[in-house]
């Protein structure tokens, strides 16, 4: 089945066909993201049912999770493997920001995702070919959108294509972006201080993702280090992994 059926606004999308720097791409029907499964209808569920997936990786906190729990999919492990502790959600974060004028909240989410053991976890199934896979948070976009900016990086493909495939959140997202503002178009109002942080929180911010490289490379040294070292990736595995998920671009 098509995936394409399933409405845009759900984020729902793969990472096959990002170019690697070496002229090979990520092979399709392997790596699936979204925003939460409870939130797809029976039939958008019928498609992902049809996918293979054999794992499903659930990025959110315990208490997203109790609120709307993920479906059941037929022949899929579910992993509840919380990327943070607390409430990442869209609302969870809106509420965060509503009740603490401190901001950067989330140039901080950004800044420990990277770190998180819940990656570092999910990248062992990688390693051993357990695909394809399915990984989600809320809305698909902040933990979801590293863990996918991660993937493409270790399988070869650029900051920069990363970084752009991370940026597609706010074409799959647009109307529901349009609608969250007009919703807290108050609060922007009256809280100058946060204003641009909550826009940030509506999408996906270029800012974001490049401060999570900045931490990865101030941490680490580089991105090969941060590997080795966070992910706990040998160069083997990485070489393996590209042989495994990528193939030979098309003309």
């Amino acid at each position: 089945m098509d995936i394409r059926k399933i409405r845009r606004k759900w984020n729902f999308r793969e990472l096959g066909g990002c170019l690697t720097e070496d002229g090979r791409e990520v092979k399709s029907g392997l790596f699936y993201r979204t925003g939460a499964l409870g939130d797809l209808n029976e039939a958008e569920l019928e498609i992902v049912q049809s996918l293979g997936i054999r794992h499903i990786f659930d990025l959110r906190s315990d208490t997203e999770i109790a609120v709307k729990p993920d479906p059941e999919i037929s022949g899929a492990e579910y992993h509840p493997i919380g990327a943070i502790e607390e409430d990442a959600s869209v609302n969870g974060l809106r509420r965060y920001m509503q009740s603490n004028t401190r901001a950067g909240h989330l140039k901080y989410l950004y800044g420990i995702l990277p770190f998180c053991s819940a990656y570092r976890q999910i990248f062992e199934y990688l390693k051993n070919g357990e695909t394809p896979i399915l990984f989600h948070c809320s809305a698909g976009k902040d933990r979801t959108g590293v863990l996918a900016y991660l993937i493409l990086r270790v399988l070869g493909c650029s900051h920069e294509t990363a970084a752009e495939n991370y940026m597609l959140s706010n074409r799959y997202r647009a109307a529901e972006i349009r609608r969250y503002l007009d919703e807290v178009a108050d609060i922007i109002d009256t809280n100058p201080k946060i204003a641009r942080e909550i826009r940030a929180l509506a999408g996906a911010s270029r800012e974001n993702i490049e401060y999570s490289l900045e931490c990865i490379l101030k941490h680490n040294g580089s991105f090969e280090k941060y590997c080795s070292d966070t992910l706990n990736l040998s160069e083997e595995d990485i070489q393996n992994m590209r042989q495994m998920y990528t193939e030979k671009a098309n003309s």
